[in-house]
Parts: structure tokens; sequence; C-alpha cells
């Protein structure tokens, strides 16, 4: 007798992947970073029952390339039902442009749900690339699906809100960190400086441990408060080395000299990546963002020509690089340049003063 033929089972697709593009969106940067964030919780292209967005961007090519490369279909959903759903990062920036505060997460939530964002639950929250962004959801509320690993392990932060509109968790001060806050301000008394100035005077000091940088720093408490009611309400925060944005913990970042036509423009203009990258991520981000500069003043001379010309408006930007050629120069023409700004004068600077400055902002809390 033959033997019965043998069947492989299909695969089970339980998770709806939100996706939103930038015009002209290459497919291949949408689909990295769908495949990035399934790798993340475990998961594969095979796990994927759909793709979820926006009607307003139905005509987006790199998403229904996507949705051919992995096999499923594309539901799209009105922004006024988009707006409906509440998720852990909204952007007003997003909700100005498309008449939603979310895509990604919003979209992968509602479709999940079959309609129910409650009947659903977020197995990844949004990530982004240049000009991408995903999130992952699947039906249900139980813990029987894998969860999201953590991007970086968190460390204690002195002066935490319980949670942040970011999402950043409560955390305790270490006693060492208490400590060393303690002799910072038995050092240089910061006392006359208003709430929001001290605290990224604090943090940029004791970043380089150096009281002596808290004299070259340039302050503007309106700025300031600006660029964190910006951060809190989900613009995106775009930072110019990965080092930089392996240091904030709190919120997703936006990295441009990881776009893939950076090193393009670069060849074409004969200028750095760096500068090559913020000319082209201020293009997709006009409006609202976070600019922190930390390591390339090429970058800070870019994107103040990009607002020179009226084709970005930033909340804030943190021009703190650091340097012999070009850093005193780029922060004084930030300075001079009537954009909310923190900047500071001379020489020094670097990453790890500008992730202080913007945990300074994410992590303070007004009754303090």
């Amino acid at each position: 007798m033959p033997a019965p033929p043998q069947t492989t089972d299909p695969p089970i697709r339980t998770v709806v992947v939100g996706v939103g593009a930038s015009r002209g969106c290459p497919e291949a940067e949408l689909l990295a970073l769908v495949d990035a964030a399934l790798a993340d919780v475990g998961l594969q292209r095979s796990d994927v029952r759909a793709l979820a967005s926006a009607t307003v961007k139905a005509d987006e090519p790199a998403i229904a390339a996507t949705a051919a490369t992995l096999g499923v279909p594309v539901l799209y959903g009105p922004a006024a039902d988009l707006a409906s759903v509440v998720v852990p990062t909204p952007s007003a920036v997003v909700a100005a442009a498309v008449g939603t505060p979310s895509v990604a997460e919003a979209a992968a939530l509602l479709t999940a749900g079959t309609g129910d964002p409650q009947a659903a639950r977020l197995l990844a929250p949004k990530r982004r690339s240049a000009q991408a962004t995903c999130a992952l959801a699947v039906a249900g509320t139980t813990d029987d699906v894998p969860v999201p690993k953590p991007r970086v392990e968190s460390v204690p932060l002195p002066g935490a809100p319980e949670r942040t509109a970011a999402g950043a968790p409560r955390r305790a001060p270490h006693p060492i960190e208490l400590e060393s806050y303690r002799i910072l301000r038995s050092r240089i008394d910061l006392s006359h400086l208003p709430p929001l100035s001290r605290a990224v005077t604090e943090r940029t000091v004791h970043a380089v441990a150096d009281v002596a940088f808290a004299e070259t720093l340039v302050l503007d408490e309106d700025a300031l408060r600006a660029g964190r009611d910006a951060l809190l309400g989900g613009a995106p925060l775009i930072v110019d080395t990965g080092m930089a944005a392996a240091g904030i913990t709190a919120r997703e970042t936006i990295v441009p000299l990881r776009d893939p036509r950076a090193a393009e423009r670069a060849r074409e203009t004969g200028s750095t990546r760096s500068a090559a990258a913020f000319a082209l991520a201020a293009a997709d981000h006009p409006d609202g963002a976070v600019w922190a500069i930390g390591n390339a003043p090429t970058a800070l001379f870019a994107l103040l020509e990009e607002i020179a010309a009226g084709r970005v408006r930033p909340a804030l930007v943190i021009g703190l690089p650091v340097g012999f050629v070009g850093a005193a120069e780029s922060k004084a023409a930030l300075a001079a340049g009537g954009v909310a700004c923190l900047t500071n004068r001379g020489e020094r600077g670097g990453t790890p003063v500008t992730v202080a400055a913007i945990h300074a902002l994410l992590f303070h809390r007004d009754d303090r």
C-alpha cells in the first residue's frame, strides 16, 4: 500500500503590522524595518497576516510592495478611526500632517482587534527609520504570544517622573547618583536658574564631571519648555549618531546617518555623510521635530541651512557638537540664528552632554 502523501500545515498568521511611510519611501527600507521589528520579538514573515495603515497612505508604493513581498493584504483605515485609538507614542506632528496622532500603532491595534482596539495588544511599539514607521499587534490581551525584548538595559536616572507621555518608566535614583549630585551642588550654585535651565545644566555638568562646562551653556527657558513639550507630545527626536540613540533609553530616536540615501547624496554634493543625511531628514521631518547634534558640526551647519531656507521648522535644536574644526563656529551660528535652541560656546560638547540634555528634558518634574 502506498504511503499517504505528506502534508505541511500552513503557518498560523497572527500578527498585524501597522505601517506608515513618507512619500517616496523605498520598499527596501520599509521591508527592513518590518523584518527588524519581527526579529526583535522572535517572529518572522510567515507570522504576518496583514499590513495596516491610514487611508491617506493607500497610494504609497512602498506599502503595497511590502505587502506583496510578504504575501498579505493591506487594510486601510480612515484617519478619524485611527485618531480614536489610544496609543503609547502619539505625535502632534503626525496629527497635523495626516489627521491622526498615530498611524502604525493605531492601524495595527484597530486591525488586529477587528475594529476594536481594546481587543488587541501591541507586541512591539512604533519604531522608525528615516522614512517609515511600523508597529506589531495581535488579537487578545493575554500573554500567550511573544513579547518584545527591551532595546537596552535601563539605568536609574535621578528626578524621573512617574511616567512621561513618551512612555518613560518611573525610575528610582541610585544612592551613588544621589551622592554625585550632592557633590555637584556643593561645588556650583545653580539655584538662580529657572527649572529646566537648571535641570539641563546639572545633567550636562554631571555628564562631564566639569563644573566649568556650566559657564559655556547658552540657555533659553522658553525654548527648553517648547522642546520638552514637543518630546512629551511624541514629536520626532532626531540625533546625529548611533551612540546618541543608544544612550537615550526613554523613547525612540531617528538617526539620519542610517538613511541608505545619505552616502549617494554626499557623493553627489561633495558634502559629508552627516550633512547629507541631515538635509534629507529635514525634508522628511519639516515641522515640529527636536534635533540633537553632539558630534558633527557639518550636520548642524546643514540643518541651519535648511532652517534659513524655510524648509524646516524645528521645535528645538540641541546643538552641542565637539571638536576643533567647525564646532565653535556652528554653535555660534545656531545661537545667532533666532531658532529655539540649546547650545554652548567653544569647542567642548559631545554626545554625552547631548544625551544628558535630552534626559534632563524628558525626566524633569515640575514639582521639583
